[in-house]
């Protein structure tokens, strides 16, 4: 693939799958920092796999699969990075979204352990639970059963919230 070609398609990914970088990107990095960084090292990473795009699942799959495995990197990085400098834990990002309840819901996914802030947010995009199987590595059966769980957890959640607002 020539240069120009792989700009083209570079290009055409980020304008029709933008957001699947920054859901990712708010889903594991805590600061509106580092949320720009891993996003970043993403789209390095997409540049880079372009030429390696085969065609064998589809381009939002595909795009899913290398942001997770750059953010699941990343994290596993930053948290070496933070144990190592002995750091105050992070704080939740001051930054609000336009609707107080998708700043909770992203606030609860941040929560959540690496894998089920995967799964959900595969999920919440629409994937059908074959497909997450396949993203992530296990059966469509395990998919569905974590789903339900990570979704009790987030009612729970959300009703503990609601009741402490009271």
């Amino acid at each position: 693939m020539d240069d120009a070609a792989r700009r083209r398609v570079y290009h055409e990914w980020l304008r029709q799958h933008a957001e699947i970088f920054f859901k990712v990107g708010r889903a594991y990095a805590r600061t509106a920092e580092d949320q720009e960084d891993l996003i970043q090292d993403i789209l390095l990473q997409v540049w880079r796999s372009v030429p390696a795009f085969r065609g064998e699942a589809s381009e939002s799959t595909w795009l899913y699969r290398i942001a997770l495995n750059v953010a699941i990197k990343w994290r596993k990085k930053e948290n070496r990075r933070l144990r190592e400098t002995e750091r105050a834990p992070i704080l939740l990002p001051g930054r609000t979204y336009q609707h107080p309840q998708l700043e909770w819901l992203y606030r609860a996914i941040q929560g959540l352990p690496k894998i089920d802030r995967s799964l959900i947010l595969l999920h919440l995009d629409g994937f059908p639970h074959a497909e997450i199987g396949d993203i992530i590595g296990m059966t469509t059966t395990n998919v569905g059963t974590r789903l339900h769980r990570i979704k009790q957890q987030l009612a729970e959640a959300a009703r503990q919230t609601r009741a402490h607002e009271l």
